[in-house]
């Protein structure tokens, strides 16, 4: 009876402890109960002894486990302001190193960074941008309104539309990228002109259109042959004009220059190869607004441009930079731009070419204006080095702001003389040259006859005028072969030239002249033979026609079909 009291005590010693252990792998498991089917036990509760299967389960009561602890922010946040080339770098390079630059600093762990744009604050900074939106908007709603009263020929209002579209147009320049708005408005107003029969106003305003774009190939399906014709000969007379030089100062420098929205170079830059006109002259710099401008120039002339990113003749923080060098004065102004973002400081600094490295500088700059050099930094060709090569920097920064607050020893006031030893200065101040280029393929006039009087000059020789001059003839088509063939009316483009019907046509066909018939039919039969067998014979010599040529005696020449 002992025997068996002992056994069952161990029973009912062991059985809370089989249930401890069921539990302990989840209630859906003790729910299930044990076999193939039980689902798995879920992990065990942060906090619990995992090696005591009968430590004790957690009610309802107690506290439930914390979820795992995220990421601490960084502790200051800075702003990198984009690298300056000096000497052979090029803008391109200074960018490259920039990016790279940013993406290695920003994955401290201790530290993020950001890009800051600083005003020059000197000239203006670009145009007002808002100013600008509101014109694109009038003009593109003008542009529209002009081109529904052209449809209902309503030639005064769309004149007027497509006028005041022009005019906004060019004052939202800035926001251009390239000319086809001002080219369509030019268009339109040269279509309400030609059909209201002012061919010379109409001439005007394609010319303004060719020069924004000589490249530019019209519609054959809304323009007739004779308006699209005389848009390429207004293009070749303005390429033949002598060119002009757009000049884009010093006070655009580290923009990006475009003229007519074709690419250019960076500022300054002197572009030359211009044909004469009015175009579109834009230059856009990172962090400002863009500036634009249409420019009006004339043969041989050279116009100055000046977008106001930096003073003219004075200084900024751009300037330190471009000399080599940084100063409290300009310090300060980042230190302010920095403030205003937010930041605790910012990282300015400059690029070089040395081949085979690529020298770079920065400087850190707390919030008050205070100056801080970081290690020089040698990067090779193509970057692969940046992570190493970082690392010195990151360690500065770390120092500097210990805590996440500016150490005041690290910083001092005085000024950078030199960022990179042996480094070429001045290298923004270099103006870049440039021309422009265009593939146009030139206008081919056909071959004409035409009327020599004693009123017209003649050349040296005596003979007629060369090709190409103009004269009230009519257009005829002459093949390597000698052959003429008179030109289809819509290849014609003399077709509508007025004629005076009275007149003598010494380049129609003999059957076009207003003589003819009556002369034939007084003269007989012969007459006509003659002229449809093709001979080519004088018959004012034998007196069967009228003497067809002009009063004044002036020299005739005949080309028959």
């Amino acid at each position: 009876m002992r025997r068996l009291a002992v056994v069952f005590l161990a029973c009912v010693a062991v059985t809370p402890a089989a249930a401890q252990t069921v539990r302990r792998g989840g209630d859906a498991a003790a729910d299930k109960g044990d076999g193939d089917d039980a689902a798995p036990a879920t992990p065990a509760a942060k906090g619990d002894d995992d090696d005591d299967i009968l430590a004790p389960v957690p009610t309802k009561g107690d506290k439930k486990p914390e979820p795992a602890t995220e990421a601490k922010p960084k502790a200051f946040r800075l702003g990198l302001v984009p690298l300056v080339p000096l000497g052979d770098a090029s803008k391109g390079l200074a960018d490259e190193v920039t990016a790279a630059a940013l993406k290695e600093l920003g994955s401290s762990a201790g530290f993020d960074v950001v890009p800051l744009a600083v005003d020059t604050g000197t000239a203006g900074g670009g145009q007002d941008a808002a100013a600008a939106k509101t014109a694109l908007a009038d003009g593109n709603a003008a542009l529209e309104k002009g081109r529904a009263f052209a449809e209902k020929l309503q030639f005064g209002k769309a004149k007027k539309a497509f006028e005041s579209a022009l005019e906004r147009m060019e004052a939202a320049a800035s926001l251009l990228p390239d000319a086809q708005p001002l080219i369509d408005c030019r268009l339109g107003l040269a279509e309400i002109a030609a059909r209201q029969g002012q061919d010379d106003e109409a001439r005007v305003q394609l010319a303004f259109a060719a020069v924004l774009n000589p490249e530019l190939q019209l519609d054959a399906k809304r323009y007739p042959p004779l308006f699209i014709r005389t848009f390429a000969r207004e293009r070749d007379r303005a390429l033949k004009d002598k060119r002009g030089v757009i000049f884009v100062d010093e006070s655009g420098v580290g923009g990006s220059v475009e003229i007519d929205g074709r690419p250019t170079a960076g500022a300054p830059t002197r572009v030359s190869e211009v044909p004469p006109g009015r175009h579109l002259v834009r230059a856009v710099r990172e962090g400002l607004p863009s500036f634009g401008a249409v420019v009006d120039l004339k043969p041989g002339e050279e116009v100055t441009v000046s977008p106001g990113f930096v003073a003219k003749g004075g200084r900024s923080w751009l300037d330190d930079l471009q000399a080599n060098r940084f100063t409290p004065e300009s310090a300060r102004v980042v230190a302010e731009a920095a403030k205003q973002a937010g930041l605790a400081g910012a990282l300015v600094g400059v690029v070089s070419k040395a081949d085979p490295q690529i020298p770079t500088r920065l400087v850190l700059i707390d919030a008050g204006g205070g100056l801080a050099e970081l290690p020089p930094i040698g990067f090779t060709a193509g970057l692969l080095d940046v992570s190493i090569e970082m690392i010195a920097a990151r360690e500065g920064i770390d120092k500097a702001y210990a805590g996440g607050k500016p150490e005041p020893k690290a910083f001092g006031s005085a000024a950078v003389a030199t960022l990179i030893a042996g480094a070429k200065a001045g290298a923004g101040v270099r103006i870049a040259e440039a021309k422009l280029r265009y593939d146009v393929t030139p206008l081919k006039e056909p071959t004409r006859t035409r009327v020599v009087d004693d009123d017209k000059p003649k050349t040296a020789s005596g003979d007629e005028p060369a090709a190409g001059d103009d004269d009230d003839g009519r257009a005829l088509s002459s093949g390597r072969s000698g052959k003429s063939a008179r030109l289809d009316d819509e290849k014609d483009p003399y077709k509508d030239k007025v004629k005076i019907p009275d007149e003598v046509d010494p380049d129609a066909p003999l059957t076009e002249q207003p003589w003819f018939w009556p002369a034939v039919l007084g003269g007989g039969a012969a007459g006509a033979v003659v002229l449809a067998s093709g001979t080519a014979v004088t018959l004012v010599a034998l007196g069967v026609l009228p003497d067809p040529r002009p009063a004044s005696g002036g020299d005739v020449r005949l080309v028959l079909p």
